[in-house]
């Protein structure tokens, strides 16, 4: 909104292709955030005022102002994130739905709360051989759901797969050295590949950016998602990323902060 509103100058149009190249952001995306932030602007200016002036002409008194325009974009906002989730939800298969629905306490449809039902609940509805068989279900539908969400163009994601460990000894005791994981935007492309080691100066290197990833914004994210698995390693996993996340980023204004991998010379080499 702040550069929607300081370039007064350009048509509606120019401003929203500006903040498109600015954010990031797809220009369905700008349009819909333009149109929410003018309808929650306040529309008449708020002039305090002492006991002993007089009221300018059009100003709100202090004590009529009840934090204005907050609760309204808060619940537009809420409109939009349910039109989301509604869609998402419907695009997944009834039985992933319902486990999600039943497992968070929340109607996709009309989104009522209610209390969250148990794994061994959700399985003796399904008719599912346990609370184990649920649970994995579970993860699987929050990634067909998040994927979803990234299709409707409400979050991006990126997917990361393990494709090399290194375990040393260190007194006895298996250590992990190095873990490697190629990674892919969602979408198709190339995929990229990050390297962590757990000592050293560089934690974090990259071997080579994906396809679509030219500024390096995903590598950063995803070396923050190796971060928080805290040692716990997956295999393979889906991870959505807000969009905000991202939108800073863009090919003409940034470049990967995270060093390239180079690999350790020998004494033989040169």
């Amino acid at each position: 909104m702040g550069i929607y509103n300081n370039n007064l100058e350009l048509s509606a149009n120019e401003r929203i292709a500006l903040i498109v190249k600015e954010t990031g952001f797809t220009e369905e995306k700008v349009t819909e955030l333009v149109a929410i932030g003018k309808a929650t602007e306040y529309p008449i200016g708020i002039i305090p005022t002492e006991d002993d002036e007089e009221e300018v002409e059009g100003a709100i008194p202090d004590e009529l102002i009840e934090d204005p325009s907050v609760s309204l974009f808060q619940e537009v906002w809420r409109s939009i994130c349910r039109e989301y989730f509604r869609k998402a939800a419907d695009n997944i298969s009834p039985k992933d739905k319902q486990i999600l629905s039943l497992s968070l306490g929340v109607c996709f449809d009309c989104f009522g709360i209610f209390k969250p039902s148990t794994y061994a609940e959700i399985a003796l509805k399904q008719g599912a051989s346990g609370e184990k068989s649920i649970e994995k279900k579970r993860k699987t539908a929050i990634e067909k759901f998040a994927k979803e969400l990234c299709a409707l163009s409400f979050c991006d994601g990126v997917t990361l797969k393990q494709t090399n460990m290194t375990i040393v000894k260190e007194k006895g005791e298996k250590k992990v050295q190095s873990v490697t994981y190629a990674y892919t935007p969602y979408g198709e492309g190339e995929a990229g590949e990050i390297i962590h080691t757990t000592s050293g100066k560089h934690r974090f290197q990259i071997i080579r950016l994906a396809e679509n990833d030219g500024t390096g914004a995903y590598a950063e994210h995803v070396a923050k998602i190796i971060r928080y698995m805290n040692g716990t390693y997956l295999k393979e996993k889906f991870y959505a990323i807000p969009l905000e996340e991202l939108a800073k980023v863009n090919r003409e204004n940034a470049k990967p902060s995270l060093p390239f991998y180079k690999k350790p010379s020998t004494i033989e080499q040169k």
